[in-house]
């Protein structure tokens, strides 16, 4: 049987859920990270996401909370990947990135939630305080119907709005860069949060 090559498996792994501008190289055991910039304030005029350019105009068609139309919203090239990355467009232009690890029973401290996307490697809105996380939530359970919670794993700042999103804490534990805490977001819970129409 021939060795597994683990270094390998994880250059392919945060390729696959690295926004396309990300650089991943892998310098003998280290895998490199490039191009990892800070998100840009609302109040330039333009801000770039992977390789396309958002503009202005575009960006003041958003305000907090408005919701968009299912319609002007779609996966990728229109599928949804069941593993691995995905981006959620609006029109042509990319609001939310996210990884997907697990799809169907996702099992967490021995609990077992049916139905579920595990999101692994991040959920990046383009903008933050523009509503494109809630809208790509939303439209997560209303393109999968059969899809009835979310997972994920954040650090106390983006807790927060998962929080208001209806999410609920399942566990949490101490990390060398904060309090990492497992969440779960049930459709219900969303639904009787934010609305899913």
């Amino acid at each position: 049987m021939e060795d597994f090559d683990r270094v390998a498996f994880y250059v392919d792994y945060y390729r696959n859920l690295s926004p396309s501008a990300f650089g991943v190289e892998r310098d003998g055991n280290d895998i490199i990270i490039t191009n990892i910039k800070k998100r840009k304030k609302n109040n330039i005029n333009e801000m770039t996401v992977g390789k396309k350019r958002i503009s202005e105009s575009f960006k003041n068609l958003m305000k907090e909370s408005q919701i968009i139309p299912k319609e002007q919203l779609r996966f990728n090239n229109g599928i949804f990947n069941k593993k691995g990355a995905n981006t959620i467009y609006w029109n042509d232009n990319p609001i939310v990135d996210f990884g997907v690890g697990e799809l169907g029973t996702v099992t967490v401290n021995g609990k077992s939630y049916e139905n579920s996307i595990y999101l692994q490697g991040g959920y990046n809105a383009s903008e933050e305080r523009r509503g494109y996380g809630e809208n790509g939530i939303r439209f997560i359970f209303n393109k999968l119907p059969k899809i009835q919670n979310l997972i994920l794993q954040c650090y106390p700042e983006p807790c927060g709005f998962w929080r208001k999103m209806g999410g609920k804490d399942i566990t949490s534990k101490e990390m060398p860069g904060g309090k990492l805490t497992t969440m779960v977001i049930s459709r219900s819970d969303f639904d009787n949060a934010r609305g899913l129409q």
